[in-house]
C-alpha cells in the first residue's frame, strides 16, 4: 500500500516499499511515473549515498572487437582506425587521473580477445604497484574463466558487463551468435570470482517494450549489482541500426529514479551516452538518482576513434566538475567501493519511516 509523507518540509509524495514493486507497477510507472518519483530517488540517493557525486577515470585502451553487435560502432566489420594502447601509455594515462585526485580508474575495451589474460594481467598488476591505492574497474566484455579469475587475482576490484537487455530474443537479435543465458552466466561468475559487479541495460533499443524494461529492472533488484549503469540506445551510422530512433531522455531519467529506489545502495553513473543525447542529460540523470560520473581521459589522439556511438562532446574532468556543480552537488574523489545492501535498506527505512 503507498502512503504520503512529508520530506524535509518541501513536498509531499507517495513512499513505496520495495513490495510494491512488482511487474505491474513498474510497467505503470514507464508509462506514466509517479509524481516526485525523481524526488523520491533523489532522497534516496541522498540518504544512502551522501552528496558527492564519484569521479572515475575512464581509459578505452582498445578498440578492436571480435563481435557484431548490430548497435556498435565497434562491431569487427566496420572499417575503423583502430588502436590499442600499449602498457606504458595506459600507465601514463592513469599517473595523469591520480594526480587529478581520482581513485578510481576503468579500463575499457570492445572485446579485444587478441588482448590476452596474461598482457590484461601485466597492466593490472603495474598499476596496482605503482599506485596501490587505487580500484581498477575492468570493462572488457566477455573473458574466459581462467581470465577472470587471473585478473582478480591480480589485483582487478571490480567488473562492468551490460546485460543490455533481458529480452532473450532481442538479446539474439542484437548479438548475433550470442545469447542471454551465455551474458547471465558470466554475470554470476564474475560474482562468484569476488569482482565488485556492475551491470545494466539500454533504453529505447529497437523493438524494445514497457515489459521488457520491468524484467529487466527485476532483474537488478534480484541480482543486485553494486553499480547499475543505464544509458539510452543512440544509433550509429555504421551499424545496421543506424536509422532506428534514439531512446528517449524521459524514459532513461525513469528507469535511473526507479532502479535507485529497487537497489538503493547500487552506484549508478550519469552516463556519457545521456550528454550525447542531450547536452543537460547527466545534470538531470544526478538529480534522479545517479551519483557517478566518469570523464574521459583517453589519450586524445585516440579518443576520437573510440565510436561506440556518435558524440556530441567529450566529457573531460573539467565537463564532469560543472556538471557536478550545476546539480547543486559535490565531487566525490574516493574510491567508492560497494555499499552493503544491508546498510542501505536500513537507512531507506529509517527516512521513509517502513
Amino acid at each position: 500500500m503507498n502512503r504520503s509523507a512529508r520530506v524535509s518540509g518541501t513536498f509531499t509524495f507517495k513512499i513505496m516499499r520495495e513490495s510494491d514493486f512488482d511487474r505491474q507497477k513498474l510497467i505503470d510507472n514507464l508509462s506514466r511515473p509517479e509524481e516526485d518519483l525523481e524526488k523520491m530517488a533523489d532522497l534516496a540517493r541522498k540518504r544512502v549515498c551522501g552528496p558527492d557525486v564519484i569521479i572515475r577515470g575512464i581509459i578505452n585502451f582498445s578498440s578492436y572487437c571480435c563481435r557484431g553487435c548490430l548497435y556498435c560502432g565497434l562491431r569487427q566489420t566496420n572499417n575503423l582506425k583502430r588502436y590499442r594502447l600499449n602498457k606504458a601509455q595506459v600507465l601514463n594515462t592513469v599517473g595523469k587521473i591520480v594526480r587529478a585526485g581520482i581513485s578510481t580508474v576503468v579500463l575499457q575495451s570492445g572485446d579485444d580477445l587478441e588482448c590476452g589474460g596474461q598482457e590484461l594481467c601485466g597492466m593490472v598488476e603495474t598499476i596496482k604497484s605503482f599506485f596501490p591505492d587505487i580500484a581498477v574497474t575492468l570493462s572488457l566484455g566477455e573473458r574466459s574463466k581462467t581470465d577472470y579469475k587471473a585478473l582478480r587475482a591480480c589485483g582487478a576490484d571490480r567488473y562492468l558487463l551490460k546485460f543490455e537487455t533481458m529480452n532473450p530474443r532481442l538479446y539474439r537479435y542484437l548479438h548475433p551468435g550470442r545469447d542471454l543465458d551465455g551474458r547471465l552466466r558470466h554475470l554470476r561468475l564474475l560474482r562468484e570470482l569476488g569482482f565488485q559487479v556492475g551491470t545494466g541495460n539500454m533504453t529505447g533499443l529497437p523493438g524494445q517494450t514497457v515489459e521488457d524494461l520491468a524484467d529487466d529492472l527485476l532483474f537488478l533488484q534480484e541480482f543486485a549489482p553494486e553499480m547499475t549503469a543505464i544509458g539510452p540506445f543512440i544509433p550509429q551510422p555504421d551499424t545496421p541500426l543506424k536509422d532506428s530512433c534514439c531512446g528517449s531522455l524521459k524514459t532513461t531519467l525513469t528507469m535511473i529514479s526507479l532502479a535507485r529506489l529497487l537497489v538503493p545502495f547500487s552506484h549508478i553513473p550519469a552516463t556519457t551516452a545521456l550528454a550525447s543525447l542531450n547536452q543537460d542529460g547527466q545534470r538531470l540523470a544526478l538529480m534522479a538518482g545517479a551519483n557517478v560520473i566518469m570523464p574521459d581521459f583517453t589519450p586524445i589522439a585516440y579518443s576520437s576513434e573510440y565510436k561506440i556511438y556518435p558524440k556530441t562532446s567529450t566529457i573531460d574532468l573539467a565537463v564532469a566538475l560543472k556538471t557536478i556543480q550545476a546539480a547543486g552537488r559535490v565531487p566525490g574523489y574516493g574510491r567508492g567501493d560497494a555499499i552493503t545492501s544491508s546498510i542501505a535498506h536500513k537507512l531507506i527505512a529509517t527516512i521513509f519511516r517502513f
